[in-house]
């Protein structure tokens, strides 16, 4: 039985997803959340989201748009930077990461679209 919270951020995930062309997406192992928080101001200043996602509710909140496209990509811990200009967003996601070795870029979904890690 899913509980509420889940089913909170589900529906969150698919508005997230809902107002996004660009998914880029990244693993954060390693990092504190003091630098999360850091990255999260960072991106926010380029109108880009950067959200730390459970890979299963996610699965559950983009099985109806995008899921083929963005199942493969969420394996560990995962973070997902969700923006609107395809390459403001990449671009604003390896400027505001660069600084962070522990912060690998495993690729992303630009429409319906799936690139990796070298397309970002």
């Amino acid at each position: 039985m899913p509980t509420e919270a889940k089913r909170e951020t589900v529906a969150g995930l698919r508005q997230a997803l809902a107002g996004s062309r660009t998914l880029i997406v990244s693993e954060y192992r390693g990092l504190s959340v003091k630098e999360i928080a850091e990255i999260r101001r960072a991106l926010r200043k380029q109108d880009v989201t950067y959200r730390i996602v459970k890979n299963r509710l996610m699965r559950i909140a983009s099985q109806d748009s995008i899921g083929e496209a963005l199942s493969p990509l969420l394996v560990g811990p995962t973070a997902i930077a969700f923006g609107d200009d395809e390459s403001a967003t990449a671009k604003a996601v390896l400027e505001a990461t660069r600084a962070y070795k522990q912060v690998t870029v495993t690729g992303g979904v630009l429409g319906d679209r799936a690139i990796d890690a070298n397309g970002v």
